[in-house]
């Protein structure tokens, strides 16, 4: 073989090597902590299930460009459709996108008013919304939700230092809202200490309001 080919080869494998031991000991990235998230997944999938009463059709609203085909990885929307391939009575039958633009909802980040109609029509027939942004203020959807025939809505929604009662006791006290999921401001009474499962770190970070509980909500 002549002495350039085979100097070729050999350089050839010299950097395959040096590659390998690169990325070997390199030291790795910081790996962003999805245990909450993911426990945050199963617990609105559990809600959904409970708000339809084990049947009926599903569809998740998240933050995205509305013309965009599918969803960026996240690891409650993985952990939410993961749980509820367990039911095979319920069906996750789209996803949409909502981009939150304060200039069109009353200053506030989440969905628009315009945008949450939008969703109502399209998706008439559906069981559930389940929104993993935050729902426009009840006094400027309220005479656009039809009667009798809405369908469940359970929410994800920002930090609860941002949110007050007022913003969802009509949603509430309407039926319609099954479940809100926030942040906690602070650590619960039961707080688990050296949490392992997605559960254990969901309970810590999360908190849960219904119907029953909503009150507790800051004014």
């Amino acid at each position: 073989m002549p002495r350039k080919i085979t100097a070729i080869i050999a350089s050839f494998v010299l950097v395959v090597a040096l590659v390998f031991i690169w990325r070997t000991i390199r030291p790795s990235p910081p790996a962003i902590h999805q245990a909450p998230r993911i426990g945050a997944g199963e617990v609105l999938a559990e809600e959904t299930v409970k708000a339809v009463r084990n049947q009926g059709r599903v569809v998740v609203v998240t933050v995205g460009e509305p013309t965009q085909k599918r969803a960026p990885a996240d690891a409650r929307l993985d952990a939410f459709r993961k749980e509820l391939r367990k039911h095979s009575s319920i069906s996750h039958s789209a996803t949409e996108f909502v981009w939150p633009d304060a200039r069109v909802n009353e200053a506030l980040p989440g969905c628009s008013s315009g945008a949450f109609g939008e969703l109502l029509q399209r998706h008439a027939n559906a069981t559930a919304l389940v929104f993993l942004i935050g729902l426009p203020s009840w006094e400027s959807v309220s005479a656009i939700i039809p009667q009798g025939r809405s369908p469940k809505f359970i929410v994800m929604d920002t930090p609860l230092d941002a949110l007050k009662k007022s913003h969802y006791r009509g949603y509430f006290a309407s039926g319609l809202l099954s479940a809100l999921i926030v942040p906690r401001r602070e650590n619960s009474s039961d707080h688990v200490t050296n949490p392992k499962t997605p559960r254990e770190w969901f309970h810590n970070e999360y908190q849960i309001f219904t119907r029953e509980n909503y009150e507790s909500l800051p004014e």
